[in-house]
């Protein structure tokens, strides 16, 4: 019903962000960070790569979160984290800011999940619907970065796209609930 597809467009949008800022939009910001900063383009984008790696081991942390807070808090609480991190990344003033922001974000921004609890046994389909988050963030990301950083430069649209994040973490505590049954609804 109306709440499962309320559920699997805030996923999708979670997605366009997680896609769009830590793969497709380096596209962009990667250029616009060096030349605003005069930072090396090479030092920044080599970043990266060992950013997503230490991600990596920092999300199995999110396991135990979830197991402690529940997926629904979890979700907020990254969210407002990576939305922050988006902000300072946006406004680093050095290359080691830029680079632990980068990992903050890439941390934080992957612990994005609500569907779970919502399509326990549909959950190959419905992620499969909600990755249409990925391929909006392919096509659309650079246009909006490239945009916003027209008017406001690298730093201002990265802080926009950081503020964005946390509106959507705070739609998603008012509107969504941890669980079907919290909501009225039957699982699937």
């Amino acid at each position: 019903g109306t709440k499962g597809w309320t559920v699997i467009g805030f996923e999708i949008v979670m997605l366009f962000f997680m896609t769009g800022i830590t793969v497709d939009g380096l596209n962009t910001i990667v250029p616009m960070m060096a030349a605003f900063h005069g930072w090396n383009p090479d030092v920044l984008l080599s970043i990266s790569t060992p950013a997503s790696i230490i991600a990596l081991f920092a999300c199995v942390l999110w396991a135990a979160f979830v197991e402690k807070a529940g997926l629904k808090k979890t979700t907020i609480i990254t969210m407002v984290l990576a939305g922050i991190s988006m902000i300072a990344y946006g406004n680093s003033v050095n290359i080691a800011m830029y680079a632990v922001s980068l990992v903050c974000i890439v941390t934080f921004i992957n612990a994005f999940a609500i569907c779970a609890n919502w399509f326990p046994t549909k959950k190959c389909i419905v992620m499969g619907i909600t990755t249409i988050g990925m391929n909006l963030a392919s096509a659309l990301i650079n246009w909006i970065l490239s945009g916003l950083s027209g008017q406001f430069q690298i730093s201002g649209a990265l802080s926009i796209l950081g503020g964005v994040v946390i509106l959507l973490a705070i739609l998603l505590g008012i509107f969504v609930k941890a669980t079907p049954e919290e909501a009225g609804c039957y699982p699937d």
